[in-house]
């Protein structure tokens, strides 16, 4: 009788042995972070799916950091608007690589009025792979981020240009301290001696006013508003917009009007300069409102992907 031969193991790259480097990686992400078991949208995402846009962050984060130029200025970018701006991220959801400093970037921090490492706190926002994509999508660059977000706000009260503070009905207008964000890190930039170049805006905002009709109606006419005092206020006539536009999967009780809301960030779109993200597939927490760490992950690289196919006005796209 024949001795039954040694089973040989499978080729590197056969489906079975991805799958088990896939769940390899997955537990290993998991292990490193047992917060991120906490999240109760995490566990029921589709495993391969979320995997995916794992491997894809974190192949973005770990590639190698070329020299940054001493020559070309610090592109400069400003990020504002609510909750989803904010972020709810939990960090140990991010790959490793993901979690630490971004050589080629920084972010204002207003309280401090200094800038610091971009890296994430205890929850982050899109900002983490805004930065992260861009590095690696224009390696060499310096990159500052100036966000301003705060929940619940609203575009038509809460975020109107040139409202003095103090001013809105909802005694929490933004404007002034948006502003008062872009001098100060503008005037520490000249204080290192660093030249600066506008680079673009990243809005993600719309929730609040897809509360009230009216405020969704008017909402186009404030996005343009808003848009060409941001431009203003950056001084750069044709800076690019990315827009998060709102996702078809929030509730109607929380946003009866959302559907005029997401037509009027399309319209804005409009402009050659301006790009709405879709968000529709982009992971929600529990209240199906907010963006999970998985959410925030695809948030922060589409919004810089689209930068990079706006560009300035002059520059070439990003294929």
């Amino acid at each position: 009788m024949m001795g039954s031969r040694p089973r040989r193991a499978p080729p590197p790259w056969t489906p079975s042995a991805r799958l088990h480097r896939l769940a390899l990686i997955l537990l290993a992400t998991i292990l490193a972070a047992p917060a991120a078991c906490g999240d109760p949208t995490y566990a029921g995402e589709d495993d391969l799916k979320a995997q995916r846009l794992l491997e894809r962050a974190a192949a973005l984060c770990a590639l190698p950091a070329p020299p940054l130029s001493d020559e070309a200025p610090v592109r400069v970018f400003l990020l504002a608007g609510q909750s989803n701006m904010l972020g709810h991220g939990l960090p140990g959801v991010l790959p490793e690589a993901c979690r630490r400093p971004n050589p080629a970037a920084m972010i204002w921090d207003s309280p401090s009025r200094a800038w610091r490492p971009l890296e994430p706190g205890e929850r982050f926002g899109p900002e983490i792979m805004i930065g992260w994509t861009l590095r690696a999508e224009h390696p060499g660059q310096r990159l500052a981020l100036v966000k301003h977000a705060a929940g619940s706000t609203d575009l038509d009260e809460d975020w109107r240009p040139t409202t003095e503070a103090g001013q809105c009905a909802s005694g929490r207008c933004q404007w002034p301290a948006l502003v008062e964000a872009i001098a100060q890190s503008r005037a520490a930039l000249l204080d290192a001696g660093l030249d600066s170049l506008p680079g673009g805006i990243f809005w993600m905002q719309g929730e609040s006013d897809a509360r009230r009709q009216g405020a969704a109606e008017r909402y186009l006419d404030n996005l343009t508003r808003l848009i060409d005092a941001l431009r203003l206020e950056l001084g750069q006539p044709g800076a690019p917009v990315v827009l998060g536009r709102l996702s078809a999967r929030l509730p109607a009780s929380a946003a009866p009007f959302n559907d005029q809301i997401r037509a009027a960030q399309d319209d804005a779109a409009a402009d050659p300069l301006v790009a709405a993200v879709d968000t529709d597939d982009f992971d929600l927490e529990a209240d199906q409102v907010h963006f999970s760490a998985l959410g925030q992950i695809a948030l922060g690289e589409s919004m810089a992907r689209a930068w990079g196919r706006l560009r300035p006005a002059g520059e070439a796209p990003t294929p």
